[in-house]
């Protein structure tokens, strides 16, 4: 399965004081600049901008995903963008393997993330060859030193051995455990004639009842079957 990279950027059209950028413009840059740079620099990614993704669901859950599970980010910093600023942040506060770049001559970055690195660009030929090399020097640091804090939240939770939070599923597991032992112990009751004779007497469902003894004649397909009736609530004790 090929790494993941996702892009922060503008999207939609962009006014700062004087500044006008359209959407076009910034779908130009990412598709002949920022992606074919990151695509020279490691050419078995997958490289995805918020408005590639296709799928069902909120856009807001999708990229929420994208920041906390891409194997790398790339962030243009180039224009003061809200959503640009806040996704950084998320990804920041998720794991490392975040590169930003920002164009020559644009405005100076926000102060909070001013000590960071970040790769200067020119949207031009010469500089897409720049940025290439740029950005596989980042990549090739990334993969020696997977683990390795590239901000500051990381880096001080790494040295004040902060624990992120780490979500009770505590009743999902107990719900799976339970699934399993049923799996098993219904698939122990068909295997065994005398226990699947005292179930099917006892049983309330004939449909279910006739599904069991049915099933006891093929223990191999059995075994499939009923890791789907079990997980769909289909077939119960």
């Amino acid at each position: 399965m090929n790494k993941t990279c996702f892009v922060i950027m503008p999207i939609g059209e962009q006014r700062f004081g004087d500044i006008e950028v359209s959407a076009a413009d910034l779908r130009n840059k990412y598709d002949d600049l920022i992606k074919v740079a990151i695509s020279n620099a490691k050419p078995d990614l997958e490289i995805i901008r918020s408005d590639d993704i296709t799928s069902s669901g909120t856009i807001t859950s999708d990229i929420l995903t994208l920041l906390m599970h891409s194997d790398y980010v790339v962030a243009d910093v180039t224009y003061p963008n809200p959503n640009v600023f806040y996704e950084l942040g998320i990804r920041h506060s998720c794991r490392p393997g975040t590169i930003l770049i920002k164009e020559n001559g644009s405005a100076n970055v926000p102060f909070d993330i001013s000590h960071l690195r970040y790769i200067n660009y020119e949207n031009t030929s010469t500089g897409l060859k720049k940025l290439s090399k740029d950005l596989k020097n980042s990549f090739d640091n990334f993969d020696k030193r997977p683990n390795y804090p590239d901000n500051h939240v990381l880096e001080l939770a790494s040295r004040s051995k902060y624990k992120f939070l780490k979500f009770d599923n505590e009743e999902e597991e107990k719900e799976q455990k339970r699934k399993n032992a049923m799996k098993k112990a219904l698939l122990k009751i068909i295997e065994t004639p005398k226990l699947l004779a005292v179930l099917l007497k006892n049983s309330s469902d004939p449909m279910q009842a006739q599904l069991l003894k049915e099933l006891s004649k093929s223990p191999e397909t059995a075994e499939v079957l009923l890791e789907y009736l079990v997980e769909s609530e289909s077939v119960k004790l």
